[in-house]
């Protein structure tokens, strides 16, 4: 979730010095599907983990960045895939982003007006 927040040169660097090895059988192993996968995070502000890290579980995570827009913290809400539906998922990804702008604003980030306008409509 962490690399959403990340320059795409230095998340590209990430990958290709770490890999992306699988750890469940929906774990994003290429370089293209990660991208893909990261484009909605950008315009939605949260990222969710479905079943990539662990069979049944379902993450839902936003990035708290510093002064200099850099993330430097992450909230996330974890939980059984049966009970973290994607149903629920914009719900709590709303309420993840409220939370992680709040915090973000405590560390000085001054969000720029399409951020502003994106976590009013949430």
């Amino acid at each position: 979730m962490a690399s959403a927040g990340l320059a795409r040169a230095e998340a590209s660097s990430i990958v290709r010095r770490c890999g992306l090895k699988p750890i469940t059988a929906r774990t994003i192993t290429s370089a293209g599907a990660l991208k893909t996968e990261l484009k909605p995070v950008c315009t939605q502000g949260y990222a969710v983990v479905d079943r990539e890290k662990e069979e049944g579980l379902r993450c839902v995570g936003a990035a708290g960045r510093s002064h200099s827009g850099m993330p430097v913290a992450a909230k996330s809400i974890s939980g059984p895939a049966f009970r973290m539906t994607l149903e629920r998922v914009p719900e709590v990804g709303r309420a993840l982003t409220k939370a992680a702008s709040e915090l973000s604003a405590e560390l000085g980030y001054q969000a720029a007006p399409t951020e502003l306008v994106r976590s009013a409509a949430g």
